[in-house]
């Protein structure tokens, strides 16, 4: 399956109310298809986070972002990171992405996020960074700021 595909399947599986749909959403989203780049499969992962009730579905996606290349996942999120948060509407799924990296306590990923974030053209993801929304549950990344 190429990409154009397998970006289509992914968004038409009713992956929150039909079981055998998110089956499939799992598999796939674990796949990535060959004539992807890092960054295309990376930004269509971030595209199916939403403030829908998903079951626990997106842990799995969460899981796949965790195995990535983490420079390119870090520019990837950088440059989508308005777009996750309109996505999401609440920012509970911006806070828990950049908080997996903070937890991690990796503090060479956590330097490179800041790093990244901070060169980013769009600096949305390290005005969440900066926030006091941020800060309020992750206040070990004030260091790296």
């Amino acid at each position: 399956m190429n990409f154009k595909e397998w970006k289509e399947t992914i968004f038409s599986l009713n992956r929150y109310e039909n079981s055998e749909d998110a089956k499939k959403f799992s598999i796939l989203v674990a796949d990535k298809p060959v004539d992807a780049t890092e960054k295309q499969y990376i930004k269509c992962l971030l595209e199916t986070f939403s403030n829908q009730d998903d079951y626990g579905i997106q842990e799995g996606v969460l899981t796949v972002l965790d195995s990535v290349n983490q420079r390119v996942f870090f520019e990837t999120l950088g440059e989508n990171f308005q777009k996750l948060l309109e996505n999401t509407k609440e920012k509970e799924w911006g806070l828990l992405i950049l908080g997996r990296v903070i937890n991690s306590n990796n503090h060479i990923n956590i330097n490179e996020l800041v790093s990244t974030s901070k060169k980013c053209n769009d600096k949305t993801m390290f005005e969440f960074l900066k926030s006091e929304y941020f800060q309020d549950e992750y206040p070990e990344i004030s260091v790296f700021l």
